[in-house]
C-alpha cells in the first residue's frame, strides 16, 4: 500500500524521502540503535528543563548575589583598605 501511494501521490514521495533522509542522518551521527538516540534525546531534554528552571530563577540582567562564589577572604587587604580610608578622613 505504501509503495502504491509513493508512486501515485507526489506529496507522499517527498514525505517518504524526508523520513528516509532523517534516518540516514541519524545513522551518520553514530547511532546504531534507536534506543541510543532516545536515551541521548532524554538527557538533552532534562538539561534543557534544568537550564530553563535556572533562567526563571535568575533571569538575564538581574543583579548577581554579592560575593556568593567567594571562596577565600583576604583579611589583610580589607584591613589595609580600612587603614587607608581612616588616614584620608584624619587628614581632612
Amino acid at each position: 500500500m505504501i509503495f502504491l501511494s509513493y508512486y501515485l501521490h507526489e506529496g507522499l514521495k517527498t514525505e517518504y524521502l524526508t523520513i528516509k533522509t532523517l534516518f540516514s542522518n541519524i545513522e551518520k551521527k553514530g547511532f546504531k540503535k534507536y534506543f541510543g538516540l532516545i536515551s541521548c534525546l532524554l538527557v538533552i531534554e532534562q538539561n534543557n528543563e534544568f537550564l530553563l528552571k535556572n533562567h526563571e530563577a535568575r533571569p538575564i540582567g538581574s543583579t548577581p548575589f554579592p560575593e556568593v562564589n567567594m571562596t577565600t577572604h583576604d583579611y589583610y587587604t580589607d584591613r589595609n583598605i580600612d587603614h587607608i580610608v581612616g588616614d584620608e578622613s584624619a587628614k581632612k
